[in-house]
Formats: structure tokens, C-alpha cells, sequence
């Protein structure tokens, strides 16, 4: 069945019941560590031990580390509706059609990353008050942590990192993800397919060896052992050539209706000079329209 077969009713996605149990499970466990923590945090700070008092700062500083995966979690769920709609620009001087990103949920993960960073800079700031002579590696190894935990919001900070946008233009499709874009021509793409992997994903899927086909990571990458290695590669699946990977929850639109528009334009190549211009906005909220009845 070819994919325009059932644009206008894709169906249930394509999800594992023991995927989604798993995820439920994951979100309750963590619920459940979250207010452990706080109980414990304010426990801590009322009792009249001055080590506990400190203790509790770290304590809370991971419970709201576990809020924000909690909040992350439940804003990935596919249950919670998203309601924004595309936006006309223009992209290079090209008018182009904008699917944007979700910028709260890529913030809710540097949120995240925030808490772990000031947990380790607080401890290493008090092992080098208090002993630095005798405790200094230790400090090191916390100031080390600290660096880490902070990469991803300091890569944020210099554009290295942003949240995801779909750029749609008449002549090809442009995926700005989280560490990465890629970009591939409208007329080699062949299929547009729903699937999971961890989370809803959409896959635009065109030919193996398309001179269409681009890739570019705007995350730095190391060397070690003479390897490259790309700790802060961002994206869902490794990158394939042919392939562009759409993981829904970076989204801020409907999964169900950026199906449907995917797919339109795919089987309608007569239909993507309509791309950038108010037709192609009509387009989407009609097919929004059909997703929320």
C-alpha cells in the first residue's frame, strides 16, 4: 500500500505494548525516587545536624534533577497533545514551510543537566574549602563531573546545540535536530513511515545512494586513541545516508498530523510549490483538523 494510501487516516501508531509498559514503569520509578528525595532533603534540613543540612542541599539538587526527567517523561508522552502549527520563513532566501521544535522539552533535558552540574561544582567548591590539601583529587573529580554535566547547556549557549525544526522548501526537506542537520531532496524520497524506537519516531526515507542526501553534526566531537568519538551527538538513530529520522516528542506539532503532511507532499510533488507560501499553513490545519476530530 503505497503511503498516500492513508494519509487522511494513518491508523494506531506503530508502538510496542511493552515499550510503552516499560516507559510507564520508568516514569513511576522515577515519580516515586523524586518524592523519596524531597521527604529526605526536608527531613535533613529541619534535623539539627549541621552535616545532614549540607547533605540535604545534594539531595534536593537531585530530586529536582528526577521533577525535570518526570516532567520530560510526561511531556514525551504521546497522550499529551501538541497544538502548534507550522510557520512560513525564509530559509537561505528560499520561502520555506516550519515545523518547529519543541524548546521545552530540548530545555527540560538541559534543565536536567543543570542540577547534576551544580551538584558537583558545590562539592567540589566545599572539599576545597574545607581540605584541599589532603581531598584535592577529589575535588578535581568533581570539578571534572561538573565540566561534563555543563557541556550540553554551554553548547546550547553557543547555537552548537538547539532544538529540533523541520524546514520543508519546494526542492527538499531540511532536519535541523538537537546536534545535527540533514537535509534530502523531495524527488528521492520514496517512503514515509511511522515506527518507535525508544520514543514515536518518523521516518523519511529516500534512495541509499542519493546525492541529496547531506549530513552535518554541529556538536564538537573528540579524539581518543585516535578514534573520533561524539559524546554529544544528539541524535536518535545513527545517521544513515537516504535517511531522515524525526523523533516526534522534539516536536511541538501533532505526531498524527506531520504524518499526514509528510506524506502528502510526498505523493503530491505538483502540491510543494505550495510549500512557504499560506496554502501550505491551510494545508496543515485542515489535516490538524482531521487528526482531532
Amino acid at each position: 500500500m503505497r503511503s498516500s494510501d492513508n494519509y487522511e487516516d494513518p491508523g494506531p501508531w506503530p508502538e510496542p505494548p511493552q515499550l510503552v509498559r516499560r516507559r510507564v514503569v520508568a516514569t513511576l520509578a522515577t515519580a516515586g525516587l523524586t518524592v523519596l528525595c524531597i521527604v529526605i532533603a526536608v527531613a535533613m534540613w529541619r534535623s539539627d545536624n549541621s552535616t545532614a543540612q549540607a547533605a540535604a542541599t545534594y539531595v534536593g539538587l537531585f530530586g529536582l534533577a528526577m521533577v525535570v526527567l518526570v516532567v520530560a517523561g510526561v511531556w514525551a508522552d504521546p497522550r499529551v497533545a501538541a497544538r502548534s502549527s507550522v510557520t512560513n520563513d525564509r530559509e537561505h532566501g528560499v520561502a520555506a514551510t516550519i515545523v518547529p521544535g519543541s524548546a521545552a522539552y530540548f530545555g527540560l533535558r538541559q534543565a536536567m543537566w543543570l542540577c547534576f552540574a551544580a551538584i558537583f561544582f558545590l562539592a567540589a567548591g566545599q572539599t576545597t574549602a574545607a581540605a584541599w590539601g589532603t581531598h584535592w583529587p577529589l575535588a578535581l573529580i568533581f570539578s571534572a563531573l561538573g565540566v561534563l554535566s555543563a557541556a550540553e547547556p554551554a553548547l546550547t549557549l553557543t547555537r552548537r546545540l538547539r532544538p529540533s525544526k523541520l524546514i520543508l522548501t519546494r526542492s527538499e526537506i531540511i532536519h535541523d535536530d538537537w546536534s545535527s542537520r540533514t537535509t534530502l531532496s523531495w524527488n528521492d524520497v520514496r517512503l514515509i513511515r511511522r515506527g518507535c524506537h525508544r520514543f514515536p519516531i518518523i521516518e523519511v526515507t529516500g534512495e541509499t545512494h542519493s546525492a541529496g542526501w547531506t549530513y552535518h553534526e554541529t556538536a564538537p566531537g573528540l579524539t581518543l586513541g585516535g578514534k573520533p568519538v561524539r559524546p554529544w551527538r544528539l541524535d536518535p538513530l545513527p545517521p544513515l545516508p537516504g535517511r531522515v529520522v524525526l523523533e516526534c516528542p522534539r516536536f511541538a506539532v501533532n505526531r498524527d498530523t506531520l504524518y499526514r503532511y509528510l506524506t502528502f507532499y510526498t505523493e503530491n510533488p505538483t502540491a510543494r510549490t505550495e510549500l512557504g507560501t499560506p496554502s501550505a499553513t491551510h494545508r496543515w490545519h485542515t489535516f490538524g483538523a482531521d487528526a482531532h476530530r
